[in-house]
């Protein structure tokens, strides 16, 4: 059972700091220790109407309303101008901007970096333009820097080359047959690798 603000002549703000003592942690935390209506009431009132006004507006400060509890679950929306940020190699600075949309934009913009400031080429915006099956393990190994919304890419250990993601599949089909292929081809070294690390392990 949920405990009441206090029904003393005392200031009801005063009363209710140290009524909040008592209170569960959760409860303790809503509370904030700083609920303080700056009014005094009669033992009275704490009784009559003003029990059921301050209780009322008691409850609407401290107990979270429906909406107010499902905010977690809520989409947050992220503001488009934090998403096109370049940061610098070091992640300090906001030195730049990239919409998505073009990839030519993007090295025009990180050639006018480079004169003065090293950008941060592993976190690059935008990178849910990236195709999924691109993503993780062969955008590391090509290297895919970035994608536009146009299936252009900015490709290549120096990041100086502009390729589709058509051209970049095509290479793994020609190499491994296939994306799919090459990811096997990872997954069955990686676990050759983890048995003989085993293997070593049990004869030490």
């Amino acid at each position: 059972m949920c405990a009441q603000p206090p029904a003393t002549g005392v200031p009801l703000g005063i009363g209710i700091t140290y009524w909040a003592f008592a209170l569960p942690a959760p409860w303790r935390e809503m509370a904030a220790v700083k609920i303080q209506f700056e009014v005094s009431i009669s033992h009275q009132m704490v009784y009559g109407l003003g029990h059921t006004v301050i209780d009322n507006q008691w409850r609407e400060r401290v107990m979270p309303s429906e909406h107010q509890r499902r905010f977690s679950l809520d989409k947050v929306e992220i503001d488009p101008a934090i998403k096109n940020r370049i940061m610098s190699a070091d992640g300090d600075d906001h030195v730049g901007d990239w919409d998505g949309e073009h990839i030519e934009d993007l090295v025009k913009e990180l050639d006018r970096i480079e004169e003065r400031v090293d950008p941060s080429y592993s976190t690059l915006p935008h990178r849910e333009n990236i195709p999924q099956d691109l993503q993780d393990k062969v955008e590391k190994d090509y290297p895919v820097w970035a994608c536009d919304r146009h299936g252009k890419c900015l490709v290549g250990e120096n990041s100086d080359t502009i390729e589709t993601v058509e051209t970049i599949r095509a290479h793994y089909e020609k190499e491994y047959g296939g994306v799919d292929k090459f990811l096997e081809k990872l997954r069955i070294e990686r676990e050759k690798f983890e048995a003989e690390l085993r293997a070593k392990n049990k004869d030490i």
